[in-house]
């Protein structure tokens, strides 16, 4: 048997593995994701159980500077979800593209274009959960 997994670790396999839906939020870096967000994805995608990432959907939404809004850090990002069997609901992703205009001094966003795409993506999200949603008599 191998060695624990720290705490902080174990508790986001655990709330991971629980969830109908992941929204995974990341900035772009270098047309690439940050070390950090790499970090989180290789814990979870450690193959011991309860391997959160088996079969979990989730969704990705970026942010950046240029015109892609992080297109490029969300198929990096894919693709290692993919391989820890992740499956990605790619038709509902969303990349907010000069990222700088659409965020005052505070860092809180601002701008009507992105939070309506927020809001519909949660919409769309929500939607797509509860039609797949199987029920469970008890």
């Amino acid at each position: 048997m191998g060695r624990p997994f720290p705490p902080g670790v174990a508790a986001l396999r655990d709330r991971v593995a629980a969830a109908d839906v992941l929204l995974l939020v990341t900035p772009e870096l270098n047309r690439g994701i940050p070390g950090n967000m790499k970090d989180v994805v290789d814990w979870l995608g450690i193959l011991a159980p309860p391997r959160p990432l088996a079969g979990k959907r989730v969704v990705l939404m970026s942010a950046s500077p240029n015109r892609f809004g992080g297109a490029f850090a969300q198929v990096q990002l894919a693709d290692l979800l993919r391989r820890s069997g992740a499956e990605i609901l790619s038709d509902l992703d969303v990349a907010v593209g000069y990222a700088h205009r659409h965020v005052d001094d505070h860092g809180v966003l601002a701008g009507a274009d992105p939070r309506r795409e927020i809001s519909e993506l949660w919409q769309r999200v929500l939607a797509r959960v509860q039609s797949n949603r199987q029920l469970v008599q008890v």
